[in-house]
């Protein structure tokens, strides 16, 4: 929850609507970004069995789980942030 005060929730403020897309998908697979004009804010997450290449998402990790790896293993999560117009 500190983590989405201090970064996602100021992005908010300056937001829109039609600002996500979805990036890539597979079997219990979901990658989407949202382009703000703060910043651009990425989520992947992987509760599919099958191992999946994590999508080029500008910015840094925010939050990883397990840990941040090439591939998104089973049950796992990435969050990155890159600040302003990185798209």
């Amino acid at each position: 929850m500190a983590l989405r005060q201090k970064y996602v929730v100021p992005l908010l403020a300056s937001s829109g609507g039609d600002v996500g897309r979805v990036v890539q998908m597979a079997e219990g697979f979901l990658a989407v970004s949202w382009a703000l004009p703060a910043g651009t804010l990425s989520i992947a997450l992987n509760i599919g069995v099958t191992p999946q290449p994590i999508p080029r998402f500008p910015g840094k990790t925010l939050f990883a789980w397990p840990q941040e790896e090439k591939e998104l293993p089973q049950n796992a999560i990435i969050v990155r942030l890159a600040s302003g117009d990185a798209q």
